[in-house]
């Protein structure tokens, strides 16, 4: 795991990466063994959000669609390094709410990798002075450092690196959760008389100290109380030894006068140094800031170099990339081929084994076969008498076209017509076509078995000549009895000539002469009859 950082203080701790607030930052993840990744899926989530996309990669480009709002044009991909396996994501512009765990996945590759971000914020501390502590005889100074995050503390510490005692910070979160703290602690008179306050954060690293100098200056003390002064009230005291007392304090007041008039000096050239040193520090601050935009515009300058460099080396690993891809090509041929030819060898092997023992299986059966020849030519033998015998039946049994009366009731005693000659070339089922009308007008059909047939949803599709077949379906529970006939007519036929049992409403007539061709099928396809009726003239 690595990390890379555009602009801005960032690394990586463990599996975590810390990075400065409003900095860019790379979410690094390399492909290994290297392989071309602008074809594939890629999927950079953050678990915890929804909905969870960051950047999504899909079929050569990105899918804005599916991004979370809060990284909308914040992301991208290195698309001129995704055939060399680079599927990093760069994030600009941090945020604090950037922090969080990163997944990337590659749904064809079933690969994963996942980055811990923590997201800080600095800035340096200032120091002024607060004022003066006349019971302890030192100067109080104050430290203040702004927009901090996560919380940080504050530490004092004297010329010579020694940690100060100071009393408690204070600590105050804004609005935008950031934090400013400050520390106030008294000094005294030092070696160096320099002192510095440290703002640190321990997660993420991060330290920011500023140094301050004291001048050399006398510092005050607290007045001790005045033997003398009860003196004087101390009535055996004499005249002359008051006056001598009182001499003793008068010098001792314009003592302590003078050091107090010392130590408002030192302050105000104290102050006077301080606010030399702000105003030296703005002007540097000033010349800085102005050579951070020098260095900027140089930077774009140059980034604007570099990126016409890269589109020329860019095409240039193109041309490259694809010398390489049509070794890779020609060596994966090569490769391929020697496996094919190993997979070949190896399969003349089993097949030369197999031949070996099909030879001998080979001649175990024509000793068979010898054997089974002599039956066999028996066998002729008798067929041969057994065909003889056969020819004589077929033609004592050939089918002859035969002339059929065919009727047509005037009424239902009528006597019958002469309908037509009938052949039925095959009826294998009990259910045969028993009669045909000479005008279509009726079909009967006959149950010949000794048992009842269930015709529930069976077909009867009849042919006339070449036409298109018709199919009637029988009622869900019809049954015909055994040695009975149904008559199936035309609508309006057969109330004076005929019973009515089923009325076919597309039954189409024929002339004498026609071939009427009649199947008859269950209601699972299975075909029970077929005859072919030629109609009477």
């Amino acid at each position: 795991m690595y990390f890379l950082s555009f602009t801005g203080q960032s690394q990586l701790i463990g599996s975590s990466i810390v990075a400065t607030l409003g900095n860019d930052i790379i979410l690094p993840y390399q492909l290994e063994p290297v392989e071309d990744a602008t074809d594939l899926t890629v999927e950079w989530t953050r678990p915890d959000l929804n909905p969870r996309f960051v950047h999504v990669w899909r079929s050569g480009k990105e899918l804005v669609s599916k991004k979370h709002k809060s990284f909308e044009g914040r992301t991208s991909l290195f698309i001129d390094e995704l055939m060399f396996g680079n599927i990093s994501l760069k994030l600009s512009k941090l945020k604090l709410a950037d922090r969080g765990t990163y997944r990337c996945f590659i749904p064809a590759l079933d690969r994963q990798s996942f980055v811990q971000l923590d997201v800080g914020a600095v800035s340096s501390p200032t120091i002024s002075l607060a004022g003066i502590d006349r019971d302890k005889g030192g100067v109080v100074l104050q430290c203040e450092s702004k927009d901090w995050y996560p919380e940080p503390e504050v530490l004092w510490l004297d010329g010579e690196g020694n940690l100060l005692p100071a009393g408690p910070s204070e600590t105050v979160r804004g609005p935008d959760d950031l934090y400013t703290v400050s520390s106030r602690v008294t000094v005294e008179k030092r070696h160096s008389n320099s002192f510095t306050c440290r703002v640190q954060q321990k997660n993420t690293n991060q330290t920011r100290e500023t140094e301050i100098h004291v001048p050399d200056t006398k510092m005050s003390h607290r007045d001790e109380p005045d033997k003398e002064e009860n003196r004087t009230n101390d009535p055996s005291v004499t005249a002359e030894e008051t006056k001598s007392l009182t001499g003793k304090k008068r010098k001792k007041i314009k003592l302590e006068q003078q050091r107090r008039e010392e130590a408002e000096r030192a302050v105000q050239t104290l102050k006077k140094e301080l606010e030399t040193k702000k105003k030296e520090f703005e002007s540097k601050l000033a010349e800085v800031q102005q050579q951070l935009n020098d260095e900027k515009q140089k930077h774009e300058d140059l980034m604007a170099d570099i990126q016409k460099m890269k589109d020329d080396m860019q095409a240039k690993i193109n041309e490259f990339g694809l010398k390489i891809f049509k070794k890779r090509t020609r060596e994966e041929e090569q490769q391929k081929r020697e496996e094919a030819v190993q997979i070949l060898t190896q399969m003349l092997d089993e097949e030369e084994k197999q031949r070996s023992e099909n030879q001998q299986e080979q001649l175990q059966k024509e000793l068979e076969i010898k054997k089974c020849q002599q039956q066999l030519q028996e066998e002729k033998t008798k067929r041969g008498k057994a065909e003889e015998n056969l020819k004589k039946l077929q033609e004592e049994n050939k089918v002859h076209e035969s002339k059929v009366e065919v009727r047509e009731h005037e009424d239902f005693k009528s006597e019958k017509d002469k309908t037509g000659s009938a052949n039925q070339s095959s009826a294998t089922g009990p259910v045969i076509v028993h009669e045909v009308g000479r005008n279509g007008k009726f079909i009967h059909l006959r149950n010949t078995s000794r048992e009842d047939q269930e015709l529930g949803e069976w077909n009867l599709e009849m042919q006339i000549n070449d036409t298109q077949p018709i199919t009637y379906t029988f009622p869900k529970k019809f049954k015909l009895k055994s040695e009975q006939i149904v008559n199936i007519v035309v609508p309006g036929y057969g109330k004076d000539h005929h019973p009515i049992d089923l009325m076919w409403r597309d039954l189409k007539s024929w002339t004498p002469g026609d071939k009427l061709t009649f199947t008859l099928t269950t209601n699972k396809g299975e075909i029970k009859s077929t005859q072919l009726i030629v109609s009477g003239r």
